[in-house]
């Protein structure tokens, strides 16, 4: 029997070391990074046909201005590109081109179909450059371009005061799933969220979401085995952080009943006495300190144990 278990227990360690060694390398993963215009088998600089050639965006864009959904292909053709490029003699593909037999460039159609540039241009008055920023800059190469992400849309929504409900910019049938949400995302999902936990907050409200599967289980407990005996320090430094899962005041009262773990102040000699104590002095200068201990919904106040009995006698 007891060898059993230590066969048990030793293929357990050895599972999570192997586990443990493959998890940042699949977090961590890059793909090849490159600009909007290698993507495209280009050698396409915006930031020389903006500064060098004094070219607008709509010079290349024409149609931007008046798209009215994501479904069109906005991206300019090669007529577009030989108004200004000669063409005519052998090795010139090369002057925009990486090759001299350049294949068809990917096209960009296939966005979110409620989307509106003229919406955004127009009345809202947007300049381009507002969303689309960095565009000569190095990008996974299994994105589709520099596209603002949603939560840059969400906070420019929020600042003007205009709906971020899904369906506000969003079909029904639209997969929202970002990539790296499939595969084994359930087992890497808790080392991204620790990465960065305000991108999780773009679309899952954190307090409600983690808690139906975390709430309670000691297997996927966010905190350190020992932590009972430090989360003292922690809820003194930030107890709105502790809020983010721990709602309820009664989490922590419950525990701290059970256990008789009071403030160092109530053990002190004349905290209370018949003629009142110290406390009374406290609670005259801090009262909600007292009550976030002393007060469950429902229930009649700890206070009036003692004092109710005092108002009783008086009548």
């Amino acid at each position: 029997m007891k060898s059993t278990r230590l066969l048990i227990f030793f293929s357990a360690a050895v599972a999570l070391l192997v586990l443990s060694s493959q998890v940042p390398n699949a977090l961590g993963r890059k793909w090849q990074r490159v600009t909007s215009a290698e993507a495209r088998q280009l050698k396409f600089d915006h930031a020389f046909h903006k500064t060098n050639a004094g070219l607008s965006c709509d010079a290349c864009h024409p149609s931007a201005a008046k798209s009215a959904t994501g479904q069109d292909d906005l991206l300019p053709g090669h007529a577009q590109c030989t108004d200004c490029h000669s063409v005519d003699k052998p090795g010139e593909c090369r002057v925009c081109h990486l090759s001299d037999t350049p294949s068809l460039s990917p096209r960009v159609s296939g966005y979110s179909p409620k989307f509106s540039h003229q919406r955004h241009v127009g009345p809202a008055a947007i300049q381009c450059e507002v969303c689309h920023k960095d565009l000569d800059s190095k990008y996974e190469s299994t994105l589709a371009g520099h596209f603002p992400n949603m939560a840059a849309c969400m906070d420019c929504h929020r600042e003007r005061l205009i709906s971020n409900e899904c369906s506000k910019c969003h079909e029904p049938t639209e997969n929202l799933v970002p990539a790296d949400h499939r595969n084994d995302w359930i087992r890497l999902h808790g080392l991204a969220s620790v990465e960065s936990e305000a991108r999780c907050a773009t679309c899952h409200n954190i307090a409600e979401y983690c808690q139906g599967c975390h709430q309670g289980d000691p297997i996927l407990n966010p905190h350190p085995r020992d932590y009972v005996f430090k989360h003292g320090q922690d809820a003194h430094l930030s107890d709105l952080r502790c809020g983010t899962c721990h709602e309820e005041r009664s989490f922590c009262n419950e525990c701290h009943a059970t256990m008789n773990i009071l403030p160092a102040n109530h053990f002190r000699p004349g905290w209370v006495t018949a003629s009142g104590g110290k406390h009374a002095d406290e609670a005259q200068f801090d009262l909600e300190s007292c009550m976030a201990c002393h007060e469950t919904r429902g229930r009649q106040p700890i206070c009036a144990s003692c004092h109710g009995e005092e108002h009783g006698d008086e009548r």
